[in-house]
């Protein structure tokens, strides 16, 4: 038996519980799933816990459906989700390598350890503690030796290494009340990530991420944004307007119901403002009974303004630096982002390049022990990317930057150095791989 990995993901709509192995090499590593679980849910909306009974139910079912369908117990997993109330900020800590005397002087260089970087580390944490918060991520951006930067920072000589994160946060009861209800399925949550990182990890090429990109993950009820540039995580945040927000608008300025309002944007929703159908009538059938005529340009108008507000609230947020980066590229996820004509709509209104996430090539599915309605259902999730957060969470499991964000990971650079430190682990994951075949 394999040593499996397990992501748990809450949406608005849904609890994804995914069960996948890796194979190949480090740098070209490939996801195999081996069993999927999915619950409905109305107890997590808009990034909080609206019903905590439904929600923990859903978690029950998700897992249970993964956990059957492997044929393994679940003992531990990664929750990945998205709040609104989540804070990021930029957090960048000194630490003293060498000695100083009574006066605070650095008087002679230090060898800096890993003890070093995980003391910026735990100061973050200790920070977010007096301020009632937890970290929901901390992701490393960089580390400088004396005021110059270092991919190899353990074992130099310095009087100072200064080390930047990004610090994702929330609430500490917010987040002690997810792993409660986790935990009370049966799993513990051993890590927990931001939905947009993860979304990022599965959508994103390394070549996006080094120029510079902006990622914008449309869902039912938020919007979840991470910038990157030079592999870095600059900005993340969540925004609390999503799909639903378009549901009510066509509910509201058409005097429909929101399932009438739901049904006419599925059916002929665009964003296209194509001045040929500003005589086209769409037919209703009203659940009330009767059939009413809608003016197809006016839903159109009505959807295209709910996705200008959104695009405007994230740009808005940006600053100057930001916002350049963003003109390198825009990549789009979501459901809501499956809006027709959406990339165009952007890539016009906002000068930006823009393309829409496809199916990520490093995934695949493991038929070993799997049905084939279980097969078709699988290949089904993957060719639409419904399941982009919570697989996506699974290969950031396996990315070095997770290694190198956990406290006891941080910059493991030894004389073999972190790439043949992972290798090697890597190599002894691979053999217990085997036996289990």
């Amino acid at each position: 038996m394999p040593e499996l990995q397990v992501a748990i993901h809450l949406s608005s709509t849904a609890v994804y519980t995914v069960i996948g192995y890796f194979e190949g090499a480090p740098e070209n590593r490939r996801v195999k799933i081996v069993a999927v679980g999915l619950a409905s849910n109305e107890g997590f909306v808009g990034g909080q816990i609206r019903n905590r009974e439904h929600l923990a139910q859903a978690l029950h079912k998700s897992i249970q459906e993964a956990s059957d369908m492997a044929g393994v117990k679940i003992h531990d997993a990664c929750l990945s989700f998205a709040s609104p109330a989540m804070a990021s900020k930029n957090d960048f800590r000194t630490i003293t390598v060498g000695r100083t005397n009574e006066q605070g002087e650095i008087t002679e260089h230090g060898i800096i350890t890993q003890e070093h970087l995980t003391e910026a580390y735990e100061m973050a944490l200790d920070e977010l503690v007096r301020q009632g918060l937890g970290a929901q991520q901390i992701t490393r951006q960089a580390v400088y030796v004396d005021g110059e930067e270092s991919k190899d920072a353990i074992g130099q000589y310095a009087a100072q290494v200064q080390v930047a994160n990004y610090v994702m946060s929330l609430p500490e009861s917010q987040l002690q009340q997810l792993s409660d209800i986790v935990e009370s399925s049966g799993a513990e949550v051993h890590s927990t990530l931001f939905d947009g990182v993860v979304s990022a990890e599965y959508a994103l090429s390394a070549e996006e991420r080094s120029r510079g990109v902006c990622f914008i993950d449309i869902g039912a009820s938020t919007t979840k944004v991470c910038v990157y540039y030079d592999d870095i995580l600059l900005f993340s945040r969540c925004f609390a307007t999503g799909g639903n927000m378009v549901d009510m608008d066509i509910s509201a300025d058409l005097k429909l119901s929101l399932i009438e309002a739901e049904s006419l944007k599925v059916q002929h929703g665009t964003v296209s403002l194509d001045p040929m159908n500003k005589s086209k009538f769409l037919p209703l059938k009203r659940r009330s009974g009767g059939e009413i005529t809608i003016m197809h340009y006016r839903l159109t108008g009505i959807i295209a303004e709910r996705y200008r507000a959104i695009f405007n609230e994230v740009f808005g947020s940006f600053d100057e630096y930001l916002m350049g980066i963003a003109t390198s590229g825009v990549v789009l996820a979501g459901g809501a982002a499956k809006m027709d004509g959406l990339a165009n709509f952007l890539s016009e209104n906002w000068g930006v390049p823009v393309r829409m996430t496809h199916p990520n090539a490093q995934v695949s599915i493991c038929p070993k022990n799997l049905s084939d309605d279980n097969i078709t259902l699988l290949k089904s999730y993957l060719e639409d990317n419904k399941l982009h957060s919570v697989v996506g969470s699974l290969l950031y499991q396996q990315s070095d930057q997770f290694l190198l964000d956990q406290p006891e990971y941080i910059v493991q650079y030894d004389a073999q150095g972190l790439f043949d430190k992972v290798s090697h682990g890597w190599q002894t994951f691979v053999q217990n791989i085997r036996k289990w075949f």
